[in-house]
């Protein structure tokens, strides 16, 4: 896969990742330790979003 289209995906992924993790928070009532991992996750994906964008 070209590096381009392999970014693509990658983007489409954790967008996708970052949608169900919001749909998970506003759907349940969470733990104040499943709202931080949750938090914390959302936070990786975000990173890894601006760091792939950055790559375009």
């Amino acid at each position: 896969m070209p590096e381009k289209e392999r970014l693509y995906h990658d983007l489409a992924t954790l967008r996708e990742s970052i949608k169900f993790n919001w749909q998970e928070v506003a759907s349940k009532q969470l733990s104040e330790s499943e709202k931080l991992a949750m938090r914390t996750h959302l936070e990786a994906c975000i990173a890894d979003l601006t760091l792939l964008l950055g790559k375009l």
